[in-house]
């Protein structure tokens, strides 16, 4: 599993945006530019790239060789500037890293998210986010289908939403990420996120509109990528370095596909005991409130001079 910041090379301007739950696509026709990088890349980086003959598909590869570098294989082995084997054949390993080195296991992960109180909590914290989102997409979705019967209006209103999230998303996360940890403290953000699902779930149990559905999806994505989510990753900081590492990998994999499937689940649930289908965010507003309640609960130690 890799984990990867899309921004530390520099963020390029998106060219298309994709419609949430299909395989298409919209050109944004932007210009193509690339935001000033963090830091340059470095032997051994990490890069993942689109392939510039398949736009489709994602590659991650290993940087082996800088501007000036002369590379040279032989017999399946990789050398750079003439000075000794950087990489060996086959699982492309470091010459001196060994497995060892990684320690642990598979299951160390699963182990620790059960064992240590912080990290369950954090686990806990996003599995119920997760749900609580994809019960607000399905429901988003529902209304927006009751909405138009046209493909193709729907496909544009909600083109027009990712036209309006991505850019604020974006200034936010270069912008005002570190100010607002900083101004309003990790507790308040935390505890906010279920605030802001319960106001939610009541627009769209109570007045449900494609303006809801505009204004609710917009908010809470930027809320998410651009102020909770760092929030949370500031919180990992604290943590040992395994334990971090470890954790992390299972909470971002297994933990929200876990969520994912909870959130169908319950919306699944209430239609086959026929509740009525604005009800079911209605319904969701207590678990939005034990996530604010789970929000205070991990920030309790933890204090922005300690990040």
């Amino acid at each position: 599993m890799l984990i990867g910041s899309r921004y530390i090379y520099g963020m390029k301007v998106p060219q298309k945006i994709w419609v949430p739950f299909t395989a298409i696509s919209i050109p944004t026709f932007l210009p193509d530019y690339r935001f000033p990088a963090f830091k340059e890349i470095e032997r051994g980086d990490v890069v993942v790239f689109e392939y510039p003959r398949d736009g489709v598909y994602k590659y991650v590869k290993r940087c082996i060789g800088l501007p000036g570098d002369k590379i040279k294989i032989e017999n399946r082995k990789v050398f750079v500037n003439d000075n000794g084997r950087v990489i060996e054949t086959g699982n492309v390993l470091f010459a001196n890293l060994k497995l060892s080195d990684v320690g642990g296991g598979s299951f160390d992960a699963i182990k620790n998210s059960l064992k240590i109180h912080e990290i369950r909590n954090i686990a806990t914290y996003v599995w119920i986010w997760t749900a609580l989102m994809t019960i607000q997409w399905i429901t988003a979705i529902n209304i927006v289908e009751e909405w138009s019967q046209n493909p193709e209006q729907r496909l544009r209103f909600f083109a027009i939403v990712e036209q309006v999230t991505s850019p604020l998303t974006l200034v936010v996360q270069l912008f005002l990420t570190n100010i607002i940890i900083k101004k309003f403290g990790i507790r308040n953000i935390m505890f906010l996120y279920g605030i802001l699902f319960f106001f939610a779930y009541l627009a769209y149990g109570l007045a449900p509109s494609i303006i809801s559905v505009g204004v609710v999806t917009v908010l809470l994505r930027i809320f998410e990528y651009g102020v909770n989510k760092p929030t949370r990753e500031t919180i990992f900081t604290t943590f040992k370095k395994n334990d971090r590492y470890k954790s992390t990998v299972f909470i971002d994999t297994f933990i929200t596909r876990f969520g994912d499937l909870s959130g169908s689940g319950f919306i699944a649930l209430g239609k086959l005991t026929s509740v009525a289908a604005n009800s079911f965010p209605l319904i969701a507003i207590p678990i939005a409130g034990y996530l604010s309640f789970l929000g205070i609960k991990i920030s309790k130690k933890v204090e922005i001079k300690d990040l």
